[in-house]
């Protein structure tokens, strides 16, 4: 290529970035928002649209600029955009509870994939959904005198599930389970002392991990408290902490080939918190956002693509804009049917079946339903906390960009006042809840306190034959053989005889029918439905319609000595109790 046709190119190209700006960034649009990512798009092109012709006689020519800059909206990218890569947060908490309404905030904005957290400050008598918004499977580790403390949150439509670990560091790990290659992330805390024997153990810990998981892509993130290391060229620049103590941390790194990422102060002018991985150049984007404490929030977008199970829609049927009248009316029809149709001979299999699909029918065509949202967001975060988290926002990346004194100081006063407002409007939330009207049922407060009270832990590690197990299968396979161990097998063939009747014969058993109407009214309408999918509300609102078809389902079932096959099945939930988590339960499961 002569020098004049190469000239020709840069000049086109250059004139292509200024009049089109998603040829210079690849994957970013001209809008931005609060917390905006980078997503690194490999079909984006950065050549010039229009062809060129670069012969002599044309080379004056210049470069159509295609469509204008300024338009009403963007123009449609042409086919499917490309799947998001895991979004993380590293956090420094110093007191989890008492920041959780701006974390729960800072959640609801970024929607992160992964959450780092350190110095969460809980005791264990502290249930997670105290402190941690809903949606994530939670894993961590309290240090016993109640300061420092590692959580990590994984988004639950991610595969995944804790890693055991025999250390006595502060440190977790889990598995995120993506088809052949896992990812692993673990959370580490390091105190601010001189004590290298917990260096060791955390080394330790961290060499283990990735001894025992080769070829898989991890990701460790925490508050090291190593101010002593150059990270551009991994040295040792001064000496706040003891020289063996940054030695071993580096020495450590080199063994198990991770590197750290972070190049900007997390604290100060000091990179405290550290993100090591062994894939660093899977790392979009990596800033810093405005702390919960006096350490910033460490933000990674990942070029890491992970299955993520689609949530399922949960059906939501609409019983206050049921026509109850004409329900009544086609199931008073439907039961005199039924009865002239079938009788107690016919088998009870069959009169189940009949049944079931009419009032499928029945909710199908006359209750209106909806499904339930995919998408969950603080029901206090309004507008103005909103507004105030975006002023903290601008006013940090200002003093980050300017550093001078008066636009930190602004920032820290916008700061107080998000965090304020946070918590009078979460306040106001819980309190509009609690002194609802008197003499209502507040389902909402019910729900709020049940809420409070779980932990979102899933089933722990258990303990089978002297080994933790964290494998969901193999964990899967632990419970159901223990749960089948404590049923008994019948053995028909090997009766005993009982001799001589010595008692009368007991009399038929005759179902009456005012005796359902009144089950059926007794119903408590708001129970779940069980895997039948027959909603109380309906049995009872249509009590004395049924009652005859239910009736003559009963007396059949009696006469003959069956029940129909689903109603023997039942949802099987193991319910964590007082006891040790890796112990297993000594009794049947709860139905």
């Amino acid at each position: 290529m002569t020098v004049r046709r190469r000239k020709h190119r840069d000049n086109c190209r250059k004139l292509e970035t200024k009049t089109n700006p998603w040829c210079s960034q690849r994957g970013r649009s001209n809008q931005s928002g609060l917390f905006d990512t980078i997503i690194l798009d490999s079909s984006a092109e950065t050549t010039c649209p229009s062809s060129l012709n670069l012969s002599r006689s044309s080379s004056t020519s210049s470069c159509q600029p295609g469509s204008p800059l300024a338009k009403s909206s963007p123009a449609k990218q042409s086919g499917k955009q490309a799947p998001r890569g895991l979004r993380a947060l590293e956090i420094n908490f110093q007191s989890i509870y008492s920041k959780r309404e701006e974390f729960w905030s800072l959640v609801d904005a970024v929607k992160p994939d992964v959450i780092y957290g350190c110095e969460t400050w809980l005791k264990p008598s502290m249930s997670q959904a105290e402190v941690f918004p809903p949606g994530y499977d939670l894993y961590r580790v309290d240090r016993k005198g109640g300061h420092g403390g590692v959580i990590i949150g994984i988004h639950n439509s991610l595969n995944n599930h804790q890693l055991s670990l025999d250390t006595e560091a502060e440190f977790v790990a889990a598995k995120i389970i993506n088809g052949n290659q896992s990812i692993i992330v673990a959370a580490l805390y390091r105190p601010t002392d001189n004590n290298q024997v917990y260096m060791d153990e955390l080394n330790r810990s961290i060499t283990h991990l990735c001894a025992s998981n080769p070829g898989a892509a991890i990701w460790i993130a925490g508050d090291a408290n190593l101010p002593d290391i150059n990270w551009e060229n991994n040295t040792i620049v001064s000496h706040q902490y003891k020289i063996s103590i940054n030695q071993s941390f580096l020495q450590m790194l080199d063994a198990t080939g991770l590197e750290q990422v972070i190049d900007f102060p997390t604290r100060g002018d000091n990179i405290l918190d550290i993100v090591i991985t062994n894939r660093p150049s899977l790392v979009n984007r990596c800033c810093s956002l405005p702390g919960l404490s006096d350490h910033d929030v460490v933000f990674m977008d990942m070029n890491v693509r992970a299955f993520k199970r689609k949530p399922i829609r949960r059906k939501i049927l609409l019983w206050k804009r049921t026509d109850f009248d004409s329900i009544i009316q086609r199931l008073k029809k439907w039961a005199e049917n039924y009865t002239s149709t079938y009788s107690t001979s016919t088998p009870v299999e069959e009169l189940a079946e009949a049944m079931q699909s009419e009032l499928d029918q029945v909710i199908e065509e006359h209750v209106p339903s909806k499904l339930s949202s995919t998408r969950y967001s603080q029901p206090w975060f309004n507008s103005s906390t909103k507004s105030a988290s975006r002023r903290k926002a601008r006013a940090f990346k200002k003093a980050r960009r300017t550093g001078r004194i008066k636009d930190w100081k602004r920032f820290r006063h916008l700061k107080k006042e998000s965090q304020k407002s946070c918590r009078l409007t979460y306040n106001q939330y819980v309190y509009d809840i609690v002194c609802s009207a008197p003499g209502s049922s507040n389902k909402k407060l019910g729900a709020l306190v049940k809420s409070k009270r779980c932990n979102q832990m899933g089933v722990a590690p258990l303990k089978d034959g002297g080994y933790l197990h964290a494998d969901p299968k193999v964990k899967a396979n632990i419970l159901n053989k223990q749960f089948t161990s404590v049923f008994s097998v019948d053995n028909s063939s090997a009766l005993p005889e009982l001799g001589p009747r010595q008692n009368p014969p007991m009399s038929n058993i005759t179902v009456d029918l005012n005796g359902v109407i009144k089950l059926l009214k007794n119903l408590k309408p708001h129970t779940a439905s069980g895997p039948d999918g027959i909603p109380a509300k309906l049995l009872k609102e249509t009590a004395e319609e049924l009652a005859p078809a239910v009736t003559l389902l009963f007396q059949a079932s009696i006469n003959q000595g069956r029940v129909p096959s689903h109603w023997k099945k039942a949802c099987i939930v193991p319910i964590y109790k007082k006891e040790a988590d890796q112990k297993l339960p000594t009794t049947a499961p709860s139905l």
